[in-house]
């Protein structure tokens, strides 16, 4: 209504903010309510609870000068259930600011609602889509894993170090995301050429013998395996098995930590790339990785990490307002924040964090196997002119990713 009569919103309190002498404090400080969307997952059922546990670390590694109330809703994957626990935290728990973790394709979902109350959201995402060039909302800004930038450095690395011509292959969950038509392009643009592409996992039989079968005949230069679950498990072990000559290159998630304990021998020595890894050797990672491991005895991952990050960033912009700063106060800080995260420096630019691209070898260390970091790639230019093409041109696409 404001908007429309042409009035600054900035000129007057927000809805969900009252008096100065009325606000609430605990423990001497300004308390303010942050909401946290989480999913029902049923593919991965620790994401939700790994993505808390990361929020709470952080947020309780840094005193800050505000105490912060989490307010948990957790939805299910479908958009009207997303939308309902949104406004709940929005109307219900009236938050000061939000995050939460999610499909890339999902914060538009809840754009007018966030809007409406004027609430800073931070979207957490795999990076399974690419982000557009211009930001949707002035509230909305979003930290990811970058899969898809991951895989587009993944086909410029293996153009340069593997060869020009390559076999592609994707479990049929994996394959409807950014990343494979991400590592076509970052593979072209350095003058390879992918032989072919294969889906498999799309029927109870595997699918594997077609793709042994092309690899035998063909004798690519390197195959790449985008995979993860169970399906990266059982694809890594038959490749091994098979006992290929042709040399495996990973997606970022086929040799996760979790993956490792049961992949084993199997996977050693197997190249991928990603923006973090559990052996990162920053300190920051290192603290992180301790602290999480030692107080909840499981192995932290990529949404562990993801959380301990948003905690950063809030924590961060909040230690440079006010006690009770407005959206608009924290919006400018959020614009252009900046962390030592587990990843190393992020700078949100554009409403977006960006993060390097690290090159992961499998190796052996004590008996146990783990991804350590060889090498930091160049990072992706997210404006590029083959980025552009890429983030116009038609993919196929799932609306949820890893949530199902």
């Amino acid at each position: 209504f404001l908007r429309k009569l042409g009035v600054s919103v900035a000129a007057f309190p927000l809805v969900n903010q009252v008096a100065g002498n009325a606000r609430p404090n605990k423990n001497n400080k300004p308390l303010l309510k942050l909401g946290v969307l989480v999913p029902y997952a049923t593919r991965y059922p620790l994401m939700a609870d790994n993505f808390l546990d990361g929020l709470r670390l952080s947020l309780n590694s840094d005193p800050g000068k505000h105490e912060i109330e989490l307010c948990i809703e957790r939805y299910h994957s479908y958009q009207s259930d997303l939308r309902q626990k949104a406004t709940r935290l929005a109307e219900y728990h009236q938050v000061d600011m939000m995050t939460g973790l999610m499909s890339g394709q999902d914060g538009h979902k809840i754009k007018a609602i966030l809007e409406a109350r004027e609430i800073l959201f931070l979207e957490n995402t795999i990076g399974e889509s690419i982000p557009s060039k211009i930001p949707e909302s002035a509230c909305v800004f979003r930290n990811s894993f970058n899969m898809w930038s991951s895989s587009y450095a993944s086909g410029t690395w293996a153009a340069k170090h593997f060869g020009k011509n390559c076999i592609v292959a994707s479990s049929f969950y994996d394959s409807g995301f950014a990343n494979v038509a991400a590592f076509h392009k970052g593979y072209q643009e350095a003058g390879g050429e992918v032989i072919n592409t294969h889906v498999t996992n799309i029927k109870e039989d595997d699918g594997y013998g077609d793709l042994f079968s092309e690899i035998n005949s063909a004798k690519p230069d390197f195959v790449i395996g985008f995979y993860s679950g169970n399906e990266a498990v059982n694809f890594v072990h038959s490749y091994a098995h098979e006992k290929l000559s042709v040399p495996l290159l990973g997606g970022g998630l086929m040799c996760s930590d979790a993956n490792l304990q049961v992949q084993a021998a199997s996977a050693n020595n197997i190249i991928s790339l990603s923006t973090w890894t559990r052996k990162l050797n920053n300190k920051t990672n290192k603290s992180f990785v301790q602290q999480f491991e030692s107080a909840h005895r499981k192995i932290a991952d990529v949404y562990s990490m993801l959380g301990f990050e948003s905690g950063q960033l809030f924590r961060d912009t909040l230690n440079k307002v006010n006690n009770y700063p407005s959206t608009n106060d924290m919006i400018k800080v959020f614009s252009n924040v900046s962390i030592e995260s587990p990843r190393g420096k992020l700078h949100m630019h554009n409403h977006n964090l960006e993060a390097d691209v690290y090159l992961k070898r499998v190796t052996q260390e004590n008996g146990y196997y783990v991804e350590r970091v060889h090498n930091q790639i160049a990072r992706v230019d997210y404006e590029s002119r083959a980025v552009d093409e890429l983030r116009t041109s038609i993919q196929s696409g799932w609306t949820n990713a890893y949530l199902t």
